[in-house]
């Protein structure tokens, strides 16, 4: 089942967006039959840190969040190939983010094949920030989930609230709770 997830970036200097880049690009990772599925969206692969970096310096913007970093995994049972998992990232980028720069790597190093995507926290258009919330994200997460749905992929189905916090991690914990 194909899902969408943020991945969370730990501090964000300047170095932080170089180190995402190069993991994502790892060629050990997204070579497949002799082809890289490495691509910018607004921006070219191989240089897209220094094209990020500029256009943070062309809007005075090299403050702060630097980048924002999501993850869209495909199922095995989905017999999906390297090639189509990553034509759903790049269509899925250029419908959600047509004003940033965005790098999108199809990984084929796990047993399901995912789309990594490095979006640069300023638009490349209007210098605005990128600034996520909470309900960006679930349409991100839907956006994600009606282009599988067209490609005939199967989706996570939304289960509902999750258990409060101080729940979870007595469960976690291997406390009894009222549930266990």
């Amino acid at each position: 089942m194909a899902t969408f997830t943020a991945v969370k970036s730990r501090g964000g200097g300047r170095g932080a967006l170089g180190g995402v880049l190069r993991y994502t690009q790892q060629e050990e990772k997204t070579l497949w039959e002799g082809q890289r599925l490495v691509s910018g969206r607004n921006c070219t692969a191989q240089s897209a840190l220094s094209e990020m970096r500029l256009t943070k310096e062309r809007y005075r913007k090299t403050d702060g969040r630097q980048y924002y970093h999501f993850v869209q995994s495909f199922a095995e049972a989905d017999d999906l190939t390297p090639q189509e998992a990553h034509a759903i990232g790049l269509e899925l980028a250029q419908r959600e983010f047509p004003d940033f720069e965005v790098l999108v790597a199809t990984h084929m190093n796990t047993h399901c094949l995912h789309n990594h995507f490095v979006i640069n926290a300023v638009s490349y258009v209007d210098g605005k920030k990128y600034e996520q919330r909470r309900s960006q994200y679930r349409e991100l997460r839907r956006a994600s989930d009606a282009l599988c749905r067209a490609q005939g992929l199967s989706v996570v189905q939304p289960q509902g609230k999750s258990a409060p916090r101080p729940l979870y991690e007595a469960e976690r914990r291997g406390e009894p709770t009222r549930y266990n």
